[in-house]
């Protein structure tokens, strides 16, 4: 190899080797994002309860008062997204409810892979309720029944009550 080509092999590595200074550098500044206040005297939005049940509130940052609005993870820039939430909160509570009355005791054995475990979704495209079976599912997340037959019945109230919008 003649030198003129080492020459250049190096002068290309010490190029590459400051992109990677630069890249590592630019790298180092970047933050990962945070979920934050909205600017103080602005609006949020929270979730509240009366004997009615719950709603949206509006609220105006001042920090101190608004910090446990915040920490409870009860806390939305927008009312669009607040609204978003409050329905998925109904409906996990509705499911839970119908847990309640059609299987009270039941509590999935997350250590058994042999027992199926009954969950709910919505087919968006045939804008239903269905069940979902498996052995393995990540608990905490949804609400389980014991049986197909059980779900299938909360799967038919919940199409019906759509049906019925």
């Amino acid at each position: 190899m003649s030198i003129q080509k080492i020459d250049n092999i190096t002068k290309e590595l010490n190029e590459l080797k400051e992109k990677i200074q630069i890249l590592e550098k630019e790298l180092s500044t970047i933050k990962e994002p945070s979920f934050n206040h909205v600017p103080l005297d602005n609006f949020y939005y929270c979730f509240c309860a009366d004997d009615t049940g719950l709603y949206i509130d509006r609220r105006k940052e001042n920090y101190s008062y608004d910090e446990h609005f915040f920490n409870s993870n009860n806390y939305f820039h927008t009312e669009e997204r607040a609204m978003e939430i409050l329905k998925k909160i109904n409906f996990m509570l509705k499911l839970e409810c119908y847990k309640d009355t059609f299987c009270p005791d039941y509590e999935p054995d997350w250590s058994s892979y042999d027992e199926d475990k009954y969950g709910i979704s919505y087919d968006t495209e045939i804008k239903k309720f269905k069940v979902n079976s498996s052995t393995i599912f990540c608990h905490h997340v949804k609400t389980y029944f014991p049986s197909y037959a059980i779900a299938q019945q909360v799967c038919d109230k919940l199409n019906n009550e759509i049906a019925n919008e």
